[in-house]
Order: structure tokens, then C-alpha cells, then sequence
């Protein structure tokens, strides 16, 4: 079976594929996969818009797979309703979306293997004493602070690292930078995670940001099929990460295509960061589109 993959449409040409997407459209027809574009958005809670199919007939047995800019599980709820009403399936759920797409709905799969983490729906008016409170189990510890979602690492002093957890002053202070830098686009609440030192490849040239010996890995159906440098631009040792333990982690995340992000620690163990959504997660610059679609059409071909 070779998969739909569905792409955002451009705004100024709706019959054409958003042009950040064209390389990864273009690589997909060349691996034989069914392609088509989405002109979208959400209107109160409905879908406004239309899915136009492209290069002939589909013959995918209905399922597709997303490749597109993130969307609010809510978002992604009436997309995946509208494409299963007109016989499009795709690949996740909308529970297995914001499984992945949320760190603390990934959280309880991931949590023997991954930083210590709290956190707390709210808006940016959180008090400083709600603050105090999800963060109390931290005692001394250094932390980051990101939404559900993303975080502001290239503002890292600012928005992003806090020294010490006990330290509520710069706690709120970090707080606070990060949620106005967020604003609106704030993803539900906030997260604090313990900070573990990473094995350093590099340093942001602009923020100052630590750049550590991340990769991202796609899965599809508990299979690696895709391993890329997180970092773009920073000296990655010519070996490979090892995957054996996160292979047997990968089978208990109730999703069909996701990614995790893994890094290894500067006393030498290898740990997961955070899951994504596959559909949303982008692709790293040293994963060639041609092989990485070539690789989801063989591994959905062998999993038909």
C-alpha cells in the first residue's frame, strides 16, 4: 500500500503546494506516493476549505498521511473528520495526535526514560504563587520552562533556563518573559522540566543556547524508518545513535507515525527529550526527502 500524503496549499496559488512543502512534495511523487493539497483553516469548530487530489487516481486504500504545519488537536479533530466523511483516513487518530503533540499526554509513556517534568494548565495570568507551587518539587534543581508544546530556547536566558528551581524570583522572571513571548499562541499551560547537562556539540550563534548531541527519529508502526541530527550545523560524530532501548519504548506509544527526539547526557546515557506527532514534526536538514518518503512507502507497503 503506498500512502497518501497530504500537503497546506499555497495562499497565493490554492492549487499549488505551499512552497516550504514543495521539496517534500516533490520527493513524494517520485517514491510513487498518492499526493494531494489542503486548503483549510477552522471556523468555529468547522472545517472551511477543500482537499484537492493531484497526479491521478488514489489507490492508497484510504489512508494518508498529513504534512503540514502544526495544528491544535481541536484543529486536528475537524480536519480528520472532514477527510474521514469524504473516505480519507489518516494515519493517526485524533487521540494519538495530541498524545504526542501535548509532552504531558507523552509523559506517563516516556517518564522513566525522560527529564523530570511538571506542569500546569493556565493562561498568561498565572500568580506567582501557582507558579511556586508546580515547580516546588524541584527543589534546587536547574529547570526549563516551555507550554505544552514549544518552548523559547533561542531566548535561553530569558525565556527558557532557569539556574535554580528554588531561586522564585528569577523562576517568576523566566516565567513571565516566556509566557509574553507566547502571548496568544500559548499551548494550554505551562511545563517545567528538570535540566539534565547534555553531551555540547555547539553553541547558538545568536542566543547562546547549548546545542547538545540531539536526533530526531520518526517511527511507524514501532519502526524507525527515519534518523536525522537535530541540529543543523554542528559537528555530529559519524556514528549512529543507538535505538535498540527506544525501539522497545516506541511500542508502547499508542501512535501510528511520531517522532522522539532522543540526546545523550554528559555522563554518557541516552534519553528521550520529548515525542511529536510525525505529521507536524519537521523534517532535519541531513534526512534527504527522497529517502525519507522512499522509506515510508516500503514501510507501509511491508506493514499492508
Amino acid at each position: 500500500m503506498k500512502p497518501l500524503i497530504l500537503f497546506p496549499n499555497s495562499p497565493l496559488n490554492p492549487r499549488e503546494v505551499e512552497p516550504d512543502f514543495v521539496s517534500q512534495y516533490d520527493a513524494a511523487k517520485s517514491a510513487g506516493c498518492f499526493t494531494g493539497v489542503i486548503d483549510f483553516r477552522i471556523s468555529n469548530g468547522q472545517f472551511v476549505g477543500s482537499v484537492r487530489l493531484l497526479g491521478g487516481e488514489d489507490q492508497s486504500n484510504g489512508t494518508a498521511i498529513y504534512r503540514g504545519w502544526m495544528l491544535r488537536p481541536n484543529e486536528y479533530e475537524v480536519l480528520f473528520a472532514y477527510l474521514k466523511e469524504r473516505g480519507i483516513t489518516l494515519i493517526n487518530s485524533p487521540q494519538a495526535y495530541e498524545t504526542c503533540h501535548y509532552l504531558p499526554t507523552s509523559y506517563p509513556f516516556i517518564e522513566r526514560n525522560t527529564p523530570r517534568t511538571a506542569f500546569q494548565p493556565c493562561n498568561v495570568s498565572i500568580s506567582r504563587e501557582e507558579i511556586e507551587a508546580i515547580v516546588s518539587e524541584f527543589g534546587d534543581s536547574p529547570l526549563i520552562v516551555k507550554d505544552y508544546v514549544k518552548s523559547q530556547k533561542h531566548m535561553w536566558n530569558d525565556a527558557c533556563f532557569i539556574p535554580r528551581a528554588s531561586d522564585l524570583d528569577k523562576v517568576e522572571a523566566v516565567t513571565r518573559c516566556f509566557l509574553e513571548f507566547q502571548d496568544d499562541d500559548l499551548n494550554v499551560g505551562l511545563v517545567y522540566r528538570e535540566f539534565i547537562h547534555l553531551k555540547q556539540i555547539g553553541q547558538h550563534p545568536k542566543s547562546g543556547a547549548p546545542l547538545h548531541l540531539e536526533y530526531r527519529v520518526f517511527f511507524l508502526d514501532g519502526n524507525p524508518v527515519a534518523v536525522g541530527h537535530y541540529w543543523e550545523d554542528s559537528a555530529y560524530p559519524d556514528e549512529s545513535p543507538p535505538l535498540n532501548q527506544f525501539i522497545e519504548i516506541a511500542k508502547d506509544i499508542p501512535s501510528r507515525f511520531f517522532t522522539m527526539d532522543i540526546a545523550q547526557t554528559e555522563a554518557g546515557e541516552w534519553i528521550i527529550i520529548e515525542l511529536g506527532d510525525g505529521q507536524v514534526s519537521g523534517l532535519p536538514g541531513n534526512i534527504m526527502a527522497a529517502s525519507f518518503y522512499s522509506s515510508l512507502v516500503d514501510a507501509m507497503h511491508f506493514n499492508a
